[in-house]
């Protein structure tokens, strides 16, 4: 998969992601629809950058650096559900969760990160349900959402899930609500405070489309 699946989605996310390090900005220069799910991208093509003069082969670094991150979330899953069903089961879901793929490519692009960082915040979600005294678990859920809705934005409807969730089954409601929704604000807060220090807040919300 890493040397022969990649197409046209694969190639605009390298586009995407290489105007990004080469200074255009975003909501800026940029207007590409899936501009905010560039940032793994980023940090890959920042780190090859840094050891190889160019980019030349930095397609298939981006590749491999995709099954390694995938592959890196499959062994916290399979750590967290061993304390909740058989060894045996959790590897078969963790062999699936590694191999299958929206657009049967590895590439890091929108699709697969958005699979990606919902199962790190699901990992979260069990792990303070297995342990309601670790509210840094709560923390761990709330910023890969974030970084779920960055990847794709439609997927901020899953705030709404999870707070349901949260009120449903934690011991201490209010406290789990207030740490899980004061992590997304402040994590969100941040990054507009980033985009408005780079472009403006004329330039961004011209640059959104309401």
């Amino acid at each position: 998969s890493v040397f022969t699946d990649f197409g046209d989605d694969q190639a605009y996310a390298v586009a995407t992601s290489y105007r990004h390090i080469m200074g255009d900005r975003l909501f800026g220069e940029m207007c590409e629809p899936h501009q905010t799910s560039a940032f793994l991208a980023d940090f890959l093509m920042i780190l090859y950058k840094a050891i190889v003069p160019d980019l030349t082969g930095v397609v298939l670094f981006l590749q491999i650096g995709g099954v390694v991150v995938n592959a890196i979330a499959a062994y916290f899953l399979y750590r967290e559900l061993r304390h909740w069903i058989s060894g045996e089961l959790a590897q078969y879901i963790c062999m699936f969760f590694l191999v299958f793929r929206p657009k049967q490519s590895v590439f890091p692009e929108f699709s697969n990160m958005q699979m990606l960082f919902a199962v790190l915040c699901f990992i979260c979600i069990l792990g303070y349900l297995r342990n309601m005294k670790k509210m840094w678990y709560l923390v761990g859920a709330a910023f890969f959402l974030c970084l779920q809705v960055l990847s794709y934005p439609a997927c901020l409807v899953n705030y709404a899930g999870i707070v349901v969730f949260l009120c449903l089954f934690s011991d201490k409601k209010w406290k789990a609500f207030g740490i899980f929704t004061g992590t997304c604000f402040v994590f969100s807060a941040v990054y507009i405070l980033m985009i408005l220090m780079g472009v403006g807040a004329e330039q961004f919300f011209a640059s959104v489309d309401f």
